[in-house]
């Protein structure tokens, strides 16, 4: 980690359905800030947001984060937990409301069947490039949220139009494409990446 993306944070583990989870999060947490729970992608771990700097960013915007090891991930044990189950079970573990969620690739097995059950326990979606989404979203589905989805450009392994039947399911969306990105597009660009992220949780216009 470069050290301008040096930032000091707690590094937790607890038991869920007997098994042991590990994540990052904020040094000091504030109740009222709005806060996000941060899902990778199959090729990184919880600690890869921290490595492109975005949880300084998050940090220094004053916005709570909990960067996650998905289940048989980075330090992370596997769970047998189903991931369409996992997230509702995880946040009434760690009595986190309405939060913001970031999706990467992989991790979209969890997200999208969450936010489809529980569309207002959430106060948005950052969906980066994540898989499933034709498993769970057609043209009849509406989820009466905000969404930003962010594709890297040369994105080889999710096709944009993926995104824009992701982007006509939510009622407020917006579709970005980060140039020269490739399917991990924060890895590319992490600056542009964070930018955005925070924007969107701070709804600035």
């Amino acid at each position: 980690m470069s050290e301008e993306n040096q930032i000091k944070v707690k590094s937790q583990s607890f038991v869920f359905h007997g098994t042991k989870l590990f994540f990052l999060r904020n040094f000091e947490l504030h109740e009222k800030r709005p806060a996000i729970l941060l899902l990778h992608g199959a090729s990184f771990t919880g600690k890869t947001w921290a490595e492109i700097g975005l949880l300084k960013a998050l940090d220094d915007a004053q916005i709570n984060f909990i960067a996650l090891d998905l289940p048989g991930f980075g330090d992370s044990e596997k769970s047998t937990v189903a991931p369409k189950d996992f997230l509702a079970e995880l946040f009434g573990k760690l009595k986190i409301q309405k939060p913001f969620i970031l999706s990467a690739s992989m991790s979209g097995h969890y997200a999208l069947p969450y936010i489809l059950s529980q569309t207002h326990g959430l106060s948005g979606l950052i969906a980066v490039a994540p898989i499933a989404i034709p498993k769970h979203i057609d043209d009849s589905t509406r989820i009466d949220n905000r969404l930003l989805a962010i594709w890297g450009e040369n994105d080889k392994t999710i096709p944009i139009d993926r995104a824009k039947l992701l982007a006509r399911a939510f009622s407020e969306n917006e579709i970005v494409l980060i140039k020269e990105g490739s399917h991990a597009p924060y890895m590319n660009r992490p600056n542009v990446f964070n930018k955005l992220v925070i924007k969107f949780i701070l709804n600035d216009t």
